[in-house]
């Protein structure tokens, strides 16, 4: 892993270059422990509870994506830290994120008890999936064209991205 991403309950983003060792770093003898100055985001109003990255695109920049409580995931260039936008359309907190390796979708997990996916690049919700319950995880397969979203009450269920009317695997737990 290049990249270690921390969310706080201070509504905080951090970002650290694991690759990165001579800026601000300390140095204790004891542990042997590295510290930097990472890039630090803020814009969030209440709690982080969950964070993604793409990975690394072919120009060189990647992307990340926060979860929070305050019901405003918001994507973020991730070298920098810069906002690029906030994914609007749910009511109430977010769980659960997730970006695709190329950055250019999106997902969200709410407590409004939708799955949101989303055009990363326009900020258009493609789909509003709804649940019977709380989404509490959602998962994008590496080509985009999965999305596995999770619930509160142990229900898993599988759609295809292209055609998102309805689930093609659900499975509820006994």
């Amino acid at each position: 892993a290049k990249l270690l991403m921390t969310g706080t309950a201070k509504s905080q983003v951090r970002v650290f270059d694991t690759r990165e060792t001579k800026q601000a770093v300390v140095s204790t003898q004891s542990t042997g422990m590295i510290r930097q100055t990472p890039v630090t985001c803020t814009g969030h109003s209440r709690p982080v509870v969950d964070l993604a990255f793409s990975d690394i695109t072919e120009d060189g920049s990647y992307y990340l994506i926060s979860a929070s409580k305050d019901g405003k995931p918001q994507l973020r260039e991730g070298g920098t830290g810069d906002w690029l936008g906030t994914f609007e359309g749910h009511k109430g907190a977010i769980w659960s994120v997730d970006i695709s390796y190329d950055g250019s979708r999106a997902a969200t997990g709410a407590a409004d008890f939708t799955a949101g996916f989303w055009n990363a690049d326009t900020g258009t919700c493609l789909a509003s999936l709804e649940h019977k319950h709380i989404v509490k995880s959602v998962s994008i397969s590496q080509d985009a064209k999965l999305l596995m979203t999770g619930t509160a009450k142990s229900q898993v269920r599988v759609f295809d991205t292209r055609e998102t009317k309805q689930a093609v695997v659900s499975t509820q737990s006994t």
